[in-house]
């Protein structure tokens, strides 16, 4: 495991290149880090990141990519939150100038080995534009959908320091094609993993072994490869999949049965056929897992749920459920470093597995987390990401768990 920098340089690593990337000074020590701008007065764009077309694609199924995704400014001058001192920043994201606004961020990734993590943007308005960015450098990379183009980015994942995305036409027997690449080459994608058709996916996943993909309404589940679409479910996992979750060559995710509305947890990998991990009495739709171990949520009721984790099984023997504590059920949660993240409007709540103990932090006076639009973005030993939103704006913050006191 490589070493992860020291959070209080990490933010003077960041707001270096933030700033150096929006024309503004360059702090030089941690205490400048914090005052060397705003957000509202960054720059929101610098030169021409040199759209051009992803090759490979049909001609009715455009995608451009930016050559220079660095020089669309996203996050801006890192500030202390208001009335915060606990290892609490902020940042707004900007948009290309005379491009899309940005929609939530509500998926990312953590590379625990060097201390980076990874967020995903997307913008709607006149074109469709997503983004991957590193948070210690920008922007990495960049593509979207031009004018008059029917094909867009329906799904991107992250996982083994790789980033999985999936381009969908929908209008030409919902045609797809998948491309998989180390996170920072995932920007200069050019030849498909997978190309077919009837393949309309809602999730994609990732890992050094496989690429699989959900289909709604009763799909299934498939393996993507250059060889074609292999159907990982069949009977009796016959249900609809969502959460859909990658470790190694294994496809782990939710089944819910058409008619009766049950849901189980579902396992398979190519060449092993579909079978049940794990069938709770009642279990709400958040399968999650860091590849070591998975967590999931048995609902109570309406509003409460218990959560379990057990270390990663492929077989449903072989699995050892612990409960860990009672939550508030929500669909919006990220894993990672020992924790289990929530995000509820009035606050984050972090759940230790090991011990079921919490630590929360609640927005400042006048904001909200995004609670019905995203999870947090990704939760690490030293980090979590998540957007807060006011009457000032929407915010990326970060924190840090290790500087949160514990709940009583």
């Amino acid at each position: 495991m490589g070493s992860v920098m020291d959070d209080r340089s990490l933010g003077v690593a960041i707001s270096a290149l933030l700033l150096s990337a929006c024309g503004g000074p360059v702090p030089t020590d941690a205490s400048a880090a914090g005052d060397a701008g705003s957000p509202e007065t960054c720059d929101a764009g610098s030169g021409d990141p040199g759209w051009v077309l992803v090759p490979g694609l049909p001609d009715e199924c455009r995608i451009e990519r930016a050559l220079h995704p660095e020089r669309i400014a996203v996050l801006c001058a890192w500030e202390p939150c208001p009335g915060e001192s606990h290892g609490c920043s902020r940042a707004k994201y900007l948009g290309f100038p005379h491009g899309p606004g940005w929609d939530t961020a509500d998926r990312g990734w953590y590379d625990a080995e060097r201390g980076r993590g990874y967020v995903q943007m997307s913008g709607s308005n006149r074109d469709r534009m997503d983004l991957i960015v590193d948070v210690d450098r920008g922007a990495i990379a960049a593509w979207r959908t031009p004018p008059g183009g029917r094909c867009h980015a329906r799904s991107v994942a992250f996982g083994d320091g790789l980033a999985a995305i999936y381009i969908e036409d929908t209008f030409a027997g919902e045609r797809g094609f998948a491309y998989r690449a180390p996170i920072d080459e995932i920007g200069a994608f050019a030849e498909p993993l997978f190309s077919g058709d009837a393949i309309a996916a809602h999730e994609i996943a990732v890992s050094s072994a496989l690429v699989a993909v959900a289909i709604p309404v009763s799909g299934g589940v498939m393996a993507l490869s250059s060889e074609g679409a292999t159907p990982l479910g069949g009977d009796p996992v016959v249900g609809e999949p969502y959460e859909l979750r990658v470790v190694a060559e294994h496809a782990l995710w939710i089944d819910r049965e058409e008619f009766t509305g049950r849901v189980r947890v579902a396992v398979a990998s190519p060449g092993s056929p579909a079978a049940w991990l794990y069938e709770p009495d009642g279990l709400q739709g958040t399968l999650e897992t860091d590849g070591r171990a998975l967590a999931f949520v048995v609902r109570e009721d309406a509003e409460r749920g218990e959560l379990w984790t057990s270390p990663v099984a492929f077989r449903a023997g072989d699995l050892a459920p612990r409960r860990v504590a009672s939550i508030t059920a929500t669909a919006s949660v990220a894993m990672g470093g020992g924790w289990y993240a929530y995000a509820l409007r009035e606050r984050l709540v972090l759940v230790e597995l090991t011990s079921g103990r919490t630590k929360s932090w609640h927005p400042p006076p006048g904001h909200s987390l995004l609670y019905s639009s995203g999870r947090p973005a990704y939760v690490s030993r030293t980090e979590v990401v998540v957007e807060m939103v006011g009457d000032d704006g929407n915010f990326y913050v970060r924190l840090d768990p290790r500087e949160l006191a514990w709940d009583p």
